[in-house]
């Protein structure tokens, strides 16, 4: 009973050491905290630490020096596990008023490499040329508002083992950008969620290649200007419970070897809906493809869709096109869909595919059908995704 109570009392000792050593720094523009500026509260705080940064806007540029380039950086974080904590979107400001990215530069609110962990909270980062760029190790972004009004302006750039994007706010409206891109470029990737999240008025809402895996999207809003999501490169994911609207291009695109599977989607617009080539595939279903002006569904260079009891319900052109590749011949299950018609004829002249041109080798089988018919003038996509449960 001796041992156990020493036991007991060391590993509590232990404990509370640890928590103290654990330190909240405060970053107060007025002076009433420990620093003004954000960096030197990073380069005083130790493992573990949190940073709480107070209401205004901070702006002033350090340079961090990475192997093979030096840049300006708002935050370089250079020390591992580290919280930063604002005091909530549009309270605190991390970047300049106006958008700041010199030609051959690429300023940064937050940067950093060499495998490190983080969470990035409760703050608006906007206008440097990349909002947050980190390179390996695990980070989680959290109710942050990202804003930019240049094309140029990339929010999100991450190569990390690990992370999350969730409820977060990205206003690219008036000025294009990317919203979130996730690369793989040293093989590092095993995973990310992006979750619960508004993007507005980026040229691209998600950008995933070089291979990364298990990269999830759900229960998120794009209204995008040029494509929603892309797969490529061999990467894989999930689109789950997502809206995505206003691409000029595509909704979703899977190329170069990737898999992505939709489900309980939307995609509303665009030059073509889903959008697969270079061999990517895509698979889903209850998922709603409409308003498309050239093509619902395209399909190129042995890429393959698979998706049933959904939706496919171009607004002009073709519901499926699929483009003239020299390869083998591959069967595309479309059955069990609602195509707006219950007449296969009309069906059948709404699909491109071997049977049209010998060129093509895909074969589109579409029957069976749904036999609908969907309400049309007043449906909503509340009442189309409601047949679905």
């Amino acid at each position: 009973m001796k041992c156990s109570l020493r036991t007991l009392l060391f590993l509590v000792t232990m404990c509370l050491a640890i928590d103290a050593r654990a330190k909240t720094w405060l970053v107060e523009l007025d002076g009433s905290g420990d620093f003004t500026d954000i960096q030197p509260a990073v380069d005083a705080a130790a493992v573990g630490d949190t940073i709480h940064i107070g209401p205004g806007r901070f702006d002033t540029f350090h340079p961090i020096v990475a192997p093979g380039w030096t840049e300006d950086t708002i935050v370089g974080v250079l020390k591992d596990n580290l919280t930063f904590i604002g005091s909530g979107k549009d309270v605190t400001f991390l970047g300049p008023a106006a958008y700041y990215g010199p030609y051959g530069a690429h300023p940064k609110v937050f940067c950093s490499f060499g495998g490190l962990d983080a969470v990035i909270r409760d703050m608006t980062i906007e206008n440097a040329k990349d909002g947050i760029y980190w390179h390996e190790g695990t980070l989680a972004i959290q109710s942050c508002l990202f804003r930019g009004r240049d094309p140029n302006f990339f929010a999100v750039y991450l190569f990390v083992d690990n992370g999350s994007v969730r409820d977060c706010d990205f206003d690219l409206v008036g000025g294009g950008g990317s919203a979130i891109g996730i690369l793989n470029s040293q093989g590092n990737v095993q995973g990310l969620e992006v979750s619960n999240c508004i993007i507005e008025g980026a040229q691209f809402g998600v950008r995933v290649g070089y291979g990364a895996p298990n990269i999830h999207i759900r229960d998120t809003t794009m209204n995008v200007t040029f494509t929603g999501v892309v797969f490529e490169s061999y990467s894989t994911g999930t689109v789950s419970r997502c809206h995505i609207a206003g691409a000029q291009e595509s909704g979703l695109v899977a190329t170069t070897g990737s898999t992505v599977g939709i489900v309980d989607s939307e995609v509303d617009g665009g030059r073509q809906g889903l959008y697969v080539s270079a061999g990517g595939t895509i698979t889903g279903s209850q998922t709603i493809v409409a308003n498309t002006t050239f093509a619902a569904l395209g399909l190129s260079s042995a890429g393959q869709i698979s998706i049933t009891g959904s939706h496919i319900l171009p607004t002009a052109g073709w519901a499926v096109y699929c483009y003239p590749f020299n390869w083998s011949p591959i069967s595309i299950d479309l059955t069990g869909n609602y195509w707006g018609t219950t007449d296969s004829a009309s069906i059948a002249a709404s699909i491109h595919d071997n049977d049209d041109d010998p060129a093509i080798p895909h074969t589109v089988v579409y029957t069976p059908y749904a036999n609908g018919p969907v309400p049309s003038e007043t449906t909503t996509w509340g009442d189309l995704k409601a047949l679905f449960r």
